[in-house]
């Protein structure tokens, strides 16, 4: 697997792809790792990493334009489980359960 595309933030919030040195928009991410590469998007002045932020922000953006994948039950759920006792287990329960997912996804697709 290819190392993942550093992008930096910078103070003026433009992000700066360090791989191709040009300035990409939040679509050009996106689109990046529609095609398969990983991303990791750092603050540049202080390093914080603000990946998740901006995956966040693209799935809020794809689902705003209609594009729904995640239904109610399950983003409602997500909200819920910020309060509850379960909060630990569900990123590795999420994370298995979208590996299988693909897994099962890429079978289909050979077949």
């Amino acid at each position: 697997m290819a190392d993942k595309i550093l992008i930096n933030r910078y103070a003026s919030r433009r992000l700066y792809n360090t791989q191709t040195s040009e300035y990409v928009t939040l679509d050009e991410i996106a689109e990046l790792i529609r095609q398969g590469n990983d991303v990791e998007i750092k603050d540049r002045k202080s390093g914080e990493d603000l990946t998740r932020q901006f995956l966040l922000q693209i799935i809020t953006e794809q689902e705003s334009k209609g594009e729904n994948v995640l239904p109610v039950n399950v983003l409602t759920g997500l909200v819920r489980s910020y309060s509850t006792a379960t909060q630990g287990m569900l990123p590795d329960f999420l994370s298995k359960s979208y590996e299988m997912f693909t897994q099962q996804q890429t079978s289909m697709l050979d077949k």
